[in-house]
């Protein structure tokens, strides 16, 4: 979602660029899309190593605690002159903490939406109070951070910067995608995402029984999962669709993340 912003950054001869990369983009489990990141040109300023090697109770935590540390530790060297942050997970309100700590000024994009049944919604809103410049990305959110009490002329309605993907993306073929993921596609095809309920995680399983019940509706299909993301009861889900597909082998597919493109 960032992608465009970080290279009209990047490109500009008036800023400098300090890319701060961490998270589930260093790990192997996700696909290690740091590579991608370099890969794309960016020079990388700091990686911040946080997460724990489990997702249970506590565990989302202790990595936020670590996320602060590790990216006050970042901030202490690149001494960054404003930081830019997007969304609403609990990555960015540990980063945002420490740069709140250090009255590093901070601009906030995708401010003042809802997200139901996510801890997201509380992050997101937190973020809001601790950032000076904020980019909603509709007139409705734009509202809702004016009843958080932030003043409105610091408040700049530009749109979202993922939408830009849409003009600027140069988009793969079939052909292509069929090769670079060393499948075959069929009549109907699928790509499902599922990200643990973050509010609702007891019966868990059961919510992911049903959406592969709701997959079995269409046994023609060829079915390409992408891994949940690093949320409590995301490697819980990992190994259900592990055994999916293991039952369904050559028609559903696990990626640890296709990245831009390819999704």
């Amino acid at each position: 979602l960032l992608y465009w912003l970080i290279k009209a950054v990047q490109d500009d001869p008036a800023l400098d660029l300090q890319l701060i990369v961490g998270g589930t983009h260093l790990l192997e489990e996700y696909g290690k899309t740091l590579d991608h990141i370099q890969k794309d040109g960016f020079e990388i300023a700091a990686t911040l190593d946080f997460l724990t090697k489990t997702d249970h109770f506590g565990a989302i935590s202790r990595s936020m605690g670590q996320a602060t540390l590790a990216a006050s530790t970042a901030f202490e060297s690149l001494r960054p002159d404003i930081v830019v942050v997007l969304g609403d997970r609990y990555e960015i309100l540990a980063i945002v903490l420490a740069a709140a700590g250090m009255r590093i000024p901070l601009a906030h994009i995708h401010g003042g939406e809802v997200t139901e049944g996510a801890q997201d919604d509380s992050f997101r809103h937190a973020i809001t109070k601790l950032s000076q410049i904020h980019f909603p990305v509709a007139m409705t959110y734009a509202k809702r951070i004016y009843q958080l009490g932030e003043q409105k002329d610091r408040v700049f309605l530009y749109g979202a910067p993922g939408l830009d993907h849409i003009s600027k993306t140069s988009f793969m073929s079939s052909k292509d995608l069929e090769s670079s993921l060393d499948l075959k596609f069929r009549d109907l095809n699928i790509l499902c995402t599922y990200h643990p309920v973050t509010t609702q995680l007891d019966g868990i399983e059961e919510k992911v029984s049903e959406l592969l019940k709701a997959l079995d509706a269409f046994p023609e299909a060829l079915v390409i999962f992408t891994q949940p993301n690093a949320d409590e009861g995301g490697r819980y889900i990992t190994k259900m669709l592990e055994q999916n597909i293991n039952e369904y082998r050559g028609k559903r597919f696990l990626f640890k993340s296709l990245g831009l493109q390819k999704y």
